[in-house]
């Protein structure tokens, strides 16, 4: 909608305003900042947990398996935070890859907590195993 009224105002002509029209741009601009994060996040972010591995994708594409045996740790962490007068809670799954690299990602522990800790009891099982 704002970029209709974006344009609308500064192709120009009578009763046309040209600041007008750079304020629909910049109402735009921020629609977007703020809508594509929130559908990467809903709609594209997923984790599946298998028997023999786990795959994590974060945005349309960028999804990577990992075997149990590759991730050399794991851990859950609760970062808090004020947010409106009240502490927020958020959770986040870390977890080392067989390059070295640290991954995360955030969930909601509410909705996930039993399927965070299947995965990282699959991988604890994976890493005792000789």
């Amino acid at each position: 909608m704002f970029l209709a009224l974006a344009v609308d105002q500064l192709r120009g002509g009578s009763g046309k305003i040209f600041t007008v029209g750079l304020m629909f741009s910049v109402g735009f601009a921020l629609s977007l900042f703020v809508s594509i994060p929130l559908i990467n996040r809903y709609f594209f972010f997923k984790v599946c947990v298998g028997e023999n591995d786990f795959s994590v994708r974060t945005t349309p594409f960028n999804e990577k398996t990992y075997k149990y045996s590759e991730v050399k740790t794991q851990k859950t962490e609760q970062k808090t935070s004020m947010r409106r007068g009240g502490i927020v809670c958020i959770y986040y799954f870390y977890f080392t890859d067989s390059d070295n690299k640290e991954r995360k990602f955030l969930f909601d522990k509410s909705l996930y907590e039993k399927e965070t800790d299947a995965l990282k009891n699959r991988i604890n099982e994976q890493n005792l195993t000789p």
